[in-house]
């Protein structure tokens, strides 16, 4: 059964990770980042008053937090600091979407609008690509030393995978195989299975891969599938983010939309979520504890 939880913020927020049960962070509007230790949550200062969009890390002294204009945070264990990062033009708007890493040996984000890639190896953020655009790259996730991301033009999506080592790369991707389009994409052999843009994916291993977006979409990768297929969701509300854990995998969107799947993306059925309000980030430890984050500061978690 989902639960509203005491939230320290009418700020939205926009994604939550944790290194455990407590020890979770959720990020969002003007800066705003909450932290959950096991008793309750509390706000913690940020020193940005920037939107942050994503969350993740490798350990409790070791969290990354994105956002706009060009914002990079990271969290020691003890504070937040901004991270170094030069902007090639000062009147560049930039804005991060996403960020992953691998074991803290590389540190990769995406955004736009101009499909820009950022590294951190260790030091300071550095650009690795960015095109004409306008392209956002709006989503990033990884297993191992394998990466996908999705990039919208507005309309229509791209999900393309490749290796961590490989961000340099314009679209991480070295062959064609390593690319999916929106239906009917010309010179695409394979698809997404859907003409709607894809907000979020995440994945039970590196080869079987769900992803969400607007209209209720929802799209898998099997390990044997060449291309994505189209699920039924059981909804038209925009799908805004995913986590799972085995076989059990929920998403959730607009008014509060919250579906599961019990069967690892096959089928979904709704949940109660007991709000109306759009919902932007879920993570979770285990079944029995998953926590989802959204507008006007609501956090709601789920246990049996």
């Amino acid at each position: 059964m989902w639960r509203r939880a005491s939230s320290p913020t009418p700020n939205d927020l926009h994604a939550v990770w944790g290194s455990g049960e407590s020890d979770v962070f959720a990020v969002g509007a003007g800066g705003t980042v909450v932290h959950f230790e096991g008793r309750g949550w509390n706000v913690q200062p940020s020193e940005t008053a920037r939107t942050l969009r994503a969350v993740w890390g490798t350990g409790p002294q070791d969290i990354h937090a994105v956002g706009d204009g060009a914002t990079f945070m990271r969290y020691d264990g003890a504070r937040w600091t901004r991270q170094a990062f030069a902007v090639p033009r000062p009147d560049d708007p930039i804005n991060v979407y996403g960020v992953w890493g691998n074991d803290g040996r590389r540190l990769v984000a995406v955004g736009g609008p101009r499909s820009f890639v950022f590294v951190n190896d260790g030091g300071d953020w550095q650009m690795t690509y960015q095109d004409a655009g306008p392209l956002d790259r709006s989503a990033l996730w990884g297993r191992g030393d394998t990466l996908y991301e999705i990039s919208t033009n507005g309309s229509a999506s791209r999900i393309a995978r490749g290796t961590i080592a490989g961000t340099t790369l314009p679209s991480f991707a070295n062959t064609a195989q390593d690319v999916w389009c929106a239906s009917q994409t010309p010179g695409c052999t394979q698809t997404t299975g859907s003409s709607q843009p894809l907000l979020a994916l995440w994945g039970r291993d590196a080869m079987n891969i769900i992803a969400v977006g607007g209209q209720g979409t929802i799209v898998q990768k099997t390990s044997a599938a060449a291309s994505f297929m189209a699920r039924t969701s059981g909804t038209t509300a925009a799908l805004r983010a995913l986590w799972g854990i085995g076989a059990d995998v929920w998403t959730v969107g607009d008014g509060g939309t919250i579906q599961r799947s019990l069967d690892g993306g096959g089928t979904w059925q709704a949940e109660e979520s007991g709000t109306t309000q759009p919902l932007r980030g879920v993570w979770g430890t285990s079944t029995e504890n998953v926590l989802a984050v959204g507008d006007d500061g609501i956090i709601l978690r789920y246990s049996r």
